[in-house]
């Protein structure tokens, strides 16, 4: 037991500072894997076994990288188990962080797990290998993302704090662009042929050459600023 937790050790080498934490909710199988540990040969970075339940409070510290290989099986839980791995992972993570989790499909949809991590604010996708090509956990290398419908490395990180644009700018400057919006027809008009507005939102999902934002808040679509990319009708 404890087979990625040992490896990850092993690729820590003698970093200065590093140290590998193996975790389990049963404590029978905390001790075979703090047996495994000890019997192991080769990782030089400290190892540790304890004994956590997801989403329980912990006093663990935060990590760089959190691992998670296969624990997610049963169809019955995979709900509840995924919601309580993203809140586990959550506050594990140190800033700048990555969780990286071994899925392979068995009864479980892949995508309740990226809805749980979503909730916590959480961006997840196939974690691509350095020169682009994705790899499974069988050492499978694919070119696309969509060929790994069967096993994947998932990785989730951070998604960006939301910055409300309002916050940075005057009220002055807010109205200005009301004035302007307004000549232009924005508000309660059509505009002309010869006018073209786009929308653009703080916390960015590139479509296309456009960025947009759904307010977390709210679940609406917000306008924070407008950026004309036509010629403007005169007044």
């Amino acid at each position: 037991l404890g087979l990625a937790g040992l490896v990850a050790a092993t690729m820590l080498g003698a970093t200065k500072g590093s140290e590998c934490v193996l975790t389990d909710g049963d404590a029978g199988v905390v001790a075979r894997a703090r047996a495994s540990a000890n019997n192991a040969r080769g990782h030089t970075a400290p190892v540790s076994c304890v004994e956590h339940r997801w989403g329980e409070p912990h006093d663990l510290g935060r990590f760089d990288v959190v691992l998670a290989a296969e624990v997610l099986y049963d169809p019955d839980v995979a709900l509840e188990s995924s919601n309580a791995l993203a809140k586990s992972c959550d506050s594990l993570l140190a800033d700048g962080g990555v969780v990286l989790v071994a899925f392979e499909r068995r009864g479980v949809d892949l995508q309740v797990l990226i809805d749980a991590f979503a909730a916590f604010g959480f961006d997840g996708a196939p974690a691509p290998c350095t020169d682009g090509a994705y790899e499974d956990i069988f050492e499978e290398r694919q070119d696309e993302p969509s060929m790994l419908w069967h096993r994947c490395l998932m990785s989730f990180t951070r998604r960006p704090p939301f910055v409300d644009l309002t916050d940075c700018v005057s009220e002055e400057d807010l109205a200005a662009v009301s004035e302007e919006l307004g000549a232009l027809g924005v508000f309660g008009s059509e505009l002309g042929e010869d006018v073209d507005v786009s929308v653009f939102a703080a916390e960015s999902q590139k479509y296309g050459d456009a960025l947009e934002l759904a307010d977390r808040d709210t679940s609406c679509w917000c306008a924070d600023a407008f950026v004309s990319r036509g010629p403007v009708r005169n007044r």
